[in-house]
């Protein structure tokens, strides 16, 4: 046997239990994924029976038996589905009239300020405690309610606050939050010297809201990519008009230690602008979403007061509120999905010459859901 037909011999020695392992490992990870689906299966049926009991018990404690479910459930399937508000041929809405969810959140903000005080010059840069949350929500025909809980809360820190609400829709939608941040960490100049700001030296109370409206709301649908109540068939995208509007405060206590005065940035910011998002079908399973929406800040108010001096801080062009929102859906099936959901908000404000301010806010969603 020469060398060629004997290296030959051996390649084939080593592919054949090599592809046998292949096929095996195949195997096992197909059975494995039958049982998650069957686990999947197996807790929607629980849940619909947990629903439908205590659904029951409600309609018998309250009267509720009366009234004709049927033809309630008719009228709230009309109002869902909206024939004729959109394309077909592009966006549908899911059959079942159950959707529930279970979703972990990861979020963060920082303030960054530079400018001058008296002929002095001051930086600082700031980031707050990650905040993490775990949500579980319930959803009938686009109808819903969620609970949500703070695990870091229960090992008692509790200096942290955040309230969101959020309404998505093809035409329109907004997201509103409000964030009382007490864990901020970073550095602070003051000229020449450089300190190291602890947890309590800077606060901050931040009301932050945002609205969009999308122009190809028959062809495009934001809920696609983040409620999941809508279904994109194929990929659009639409320009969008928005507003935007900040508002809150910055605080630093005065340290000794570091000599620095007590400072309080009190702000106001409406702006107006638009962007552009796009859903892209990737396939059947998969879908990508992406938008921008930049608004220039048209209205102001800046009231900064060192100690016991107030003072105004003069508008600086531009100033902006930057809003982006990354997504990627997977759907196992028509039952099980999967949703990685990515929003930022940064802010840039305040006068070049004097004191400028950047806010920015993000927050980071995993998401499983399924549907009966």
């Amino acid at each position: 046997m020469n060398k060629k037909s004997f290296s030959i011999c051996l390649l084939a020695m080593i592919a054949l239990p090599m592809s046998a392992q292949v096929d095996k490992a195949i195997e096992k990870i197909k059975e494995k994924a039958d049982k998650v689906i069957d686990k999947g299966s197996d807790l929607i049926d629980r849940g619909k029976n947990y629903v439908e009991d205590k659904a029951d018990k409600i309609i018998t404690r309250y009267g509720l038996d009366t009234i004709d479910v049927n033809r309630v459930d008719q009228e709230m399937a009309k109002r869902y589905m909206k024939k004729g508000s959109y394309d077909e041929d592009y966006l549908e809405r899911p059959e079942q009239r159950f959707t529930i969810k279970v979703r972990s959140a990861l979020s963060g903000s920082g303030v960054t300020t530079n400018g001058t005080w008296n002929d002095t010059r001051l930086h600082s840069s700031l980031s707050s405690a990650l905040r993490f949350t775990t949500n579980v929500g319930f959803s009938y025909r686009g109808i819903g309610l969620s609970l949500s809980a703070n695990p870091f809360k229960w090992k008692g820190n509790k200096k942290n606050t955040e309230l969101r609400f959020e309404l998505y829709n093809n035409k329109y939608g907004f997201d509103l939050s409000y964030q009382n941040a007490k864990t901020y960490n970073g550095s602070l100049e003051v000229g020449n010297q450089r300190s190291d700001i602890s947890s309590s030296l800077v606060t901050s109370k931040m009301f932050m809201a945002n609205a969009y409206y999308a122009f190809n709301n028959r062809r495009f649908s934001y809920p696609a990519a983040f409620t999941q109540s809508y279904r994109q068939l194929q990929s659009q995208g639409s320009w969008l008009v928005g507003a935007s509007l900040l508002a809150g405060n910055v605080t630093t206590r005065k340290d000794p230690e570091l000599a620095n005065p007590a400072m309080t940035m009190k702000v106001g910011y409406l702006g107006i602008g638009g962007g552009y998002a796009y859903n892209w079908v990737v396939n059947d399973h998969l879908m990508l979403h992406g938008s921008a929406l930049p608004t220039f800040v048209v209205l102001s108010f800046n009231r900064l007061k060192v100690d016991d001096e107030q003072h105004k801080i003069p508008y600086g062009f531009p100033q902006f509120i930057f809003t982006e929102r990354i997504s990627a859906l997977y759907e196992i099936n028509d039952q099980h999905f999967l949703n990685l959901a990515f929003i930022a908000h940064n802010t840039l404000v305040g006068a070049r010459q004097d004191i400028r301010m950047n806010y920015g806010k993000w927050r980071l969603t995993l998401c499983y859901g399924f549907r009966f």
